[in-house]
């Protein structure tokens, strides 16, 4: 996506997507600004065709976690809570503690998520699970805890994928 909250992708291939995942990557967007990084992804949170937030808790990108994840639980959008960030960007646990406390306030849903970019990284839960317990996060928020909530998920968002996902459960 770009600094307005606009996806890279043609909405016409995203329609296809099995599940659609906005993030902001700095070798596409510059650091942005508070007030802007909050309008881009209230303007993410209006998009029909995204499903999730992809590993926003990023420093360069921090934004009013509270107004948005409201507005994310409104479009019914999903928060990446990236158990690898704390790897690959150290210092953004605060960050990451505070989305997932203005997920748990705003009753926005959730998914633990290793974004290995390899088959070594895919059980990393790092500290992700005890912060998520600390701060008392309901299990019902969290939309990858089971085959069949991730099934609910995907049928609730008009996945056809849902359909084989029940059928694994």
């Amino acid at each position: 996506m770009d600094e307005t909250g606009r996806l890279d992708m043609h909405p016409g291939l995203l329609k296809k997507m099995d599940w659609v995942i906005a993030s902001m990557h700095q070798s596409c967007i510059n650091p942005l600004p508070f007030e802007q990084a909050t309008n881009a992804w209230l303007a993410v949170a209006q998009n029909p065709l995204v499903d999730m937030i992809g590993h926003s808790e990023q420093e360069q990108y921090l934004y009013d976690y509270n107004r948005v994840a409201k507005a994310f639980a409104a479009g019914n959008k999903v928060v990446e809570i990236n158990a690898n960030s704390p790897e690959v960007r150290p210092g953004n646990q605060d960050n990451m503690r505070r989305l997932a406390i203005a997920c748990k306030q705003n009753g926005t849903k959730i998914a633990i998520n290793s974004d290995a970019h390899s088959i070594y990284g895919l059980n990393n839960q790092g500290a992700v699970l005890p912060m998520l317990q600390q701060i008392d996060f309901p299990e019902e928020l969290i939309v990858n805890t089971t085959l069949q909530r991730l099934a609910a998920e995907l049928k609730l968002h008009g996945k056809p994928v849902a359909k084989l996902v029940r059928q694994m459960a």
